[in-house]
């Protein structure tokens, strides 16, 4: 954009500040065409907007089906405890609960992992195995 050159009318208006039409033209171009794209991109600020509240409260409903999902999940896990710490150890029942009784071991099993002593990947135990190796 180039400057605007303004001059003093020493004719009619004494004093007056005056531009060329030329030039007043092209700068009120430039001005609408810069509110335009202030009008879209306020347009599309809003829509971006609203667009992330929709999809926040959805991840808000979600959250909290798995939630509840989750609440399920660990009271029938108890309520199966309890009926398989119910059905004893005979081996019918062992036959006929094994499986059930092997998922709930594996399920308990879970635990974090053990920490790794500043080398990434590695336990403590794998560290004492690699210097015994080495004896």
């Amino acid at each position: 954009m180039s400057e605007v050159k303004r001059f003093y009318s020493g004719d009619i208006f004494e004093g007056a500040e005056v531009v060329y039409a030329e030039d007043f033209d092209r700068v009120t171009a430039e001005r609408d065409a810069a509110l335009l794209e202030l009008s879209e991109i306020k347009e599309s600020l809003a829509y971006r907007g609203s667009l992330l509240c929709r999809i926040e409260g959805q991840r808000d409903a979600l959250q909290q089906l798995l939630n509840a999902a989750d609440e399920r999940a660990d009271l029938l896990e108890g309520v199966l405890r309890e009926l398989l710490a119910g059905t004893g150890n005979s081996p019918g029942a062992n036959r006929k609960y094994g499986r059930a009784r092997a998922v709930l071991a594996g399920s308990q099993k879970q635990s974090a992992p053990e920490p790794y002593q500043g080398i990434p990947g590695t336990s403590f135990q794998r560290l004492n195995a690699l210097a015994n190796q080495g004896e």
